[in-house]
């Protein structure tokens, strides 16, 4: 959409890869490290990884969002 900037969408893209597939393909590693340096990469894959353990635990047990998905 046009609502994200290039480095948005490179973000996205590389943190998606990375939930469905557990692994990067080199092009898209290539184009987020177009926009982001190494220390926000190691960042962003951390807050990735850490709402993804979240899930893992929260969906199973029905623990909710505390109504912030409503918002």
């Amino acid at each position: 959409a046009d609502v994200f900037t290039d480095a948005e969408k490179a973000a996205l893209k590389y943190v998606e890869q990375a939930t469905v597939e557990k692994d990067v393909s080199e092009d898209v590693f290539q184009t987020v490290q177009q926009y982001f340096d190494d220390q926000e990469i190691v960042e962003m894959t951390w807050l990735n990884a850490t709402q993804n353990y979240y899930n893992l635990i929260n969906k199973p047990l029905n623990i909710g969002s505390d109504n912030l998905c409503n918002r």
